[in-house]
């Protein structure tokens, strides 16, 4: 992997010697770095015991390992070609509908949530414990959406190849 010089990255892109295997080690970092990311930010802030946060961070960088990992084995196991066009394209439309879907449910349970907490007193714990289960519960409909999409892409070439 190249790690800073851009122009050799770039030469290799326009000279088609990236590999897919290479391919998949940078959407790997992506993720990584991305999900690093996401805890450096003020997410630490966010919870009242910060064994959540790692509980957090510890069962999404492996969720979304697992996801990286299969949907590779999907691909190769198809035509092998464009995992990382595949990935991307895939995954920003997976993570749009995500979006949407997350607000359109989200937002009534955080309204819920708020005047729960205030009338009734809802612990910080258990407010701590839905912040942690709605993240990992997205990261895992979006594990499955994902490899089933490749499934399906896999699928099509398929058929495409045979009839």
């Amino acid at each position: 992997m190249i790690w800073f010089d851009i122009i050799k990255l770039e030469k290799k892109l326009i000279d088609g010697d990236l590999s897919e295997k290479e391919g998949f080690n940078y959407v790997f970092a992506l993720l990584i770095i991305a999900a690093i990311g996401r805890y450096m930010s003020s997410v630490a802030d966010d919870y009242e015991n910060n064994w959540f946060l790692l509980v957090e961070a510890g069962v999404l960088i492996s969720i979304l390992t697992a996801q990286l990992i299969a949907t590779f084995k999907i691909n190769r196991n198809g035509d092998g070609k464009d995992f990382v066009k595949r990935y991307v394209c895939l995954a920003v439309v997976i993570r749009i509908r995500l979006a949407i879907y997350s607000l359109a449910i989200g937002v009534p349970v955080v309204i819920i949530l708020a005047v729960a907490g205030k009338e009734m007193g809802i612990l910080q714990n258990i407010k701590d414990f839905v912040k942690l289960v709605i993240p990992i519960i997205l990261v895992t409909i979006n594990y499955f959406m994902l490899t089933n999409s490749f499934k399906r892409v896999n699928n099509r070439n398929n058929l495409f190849r045979n009839g």
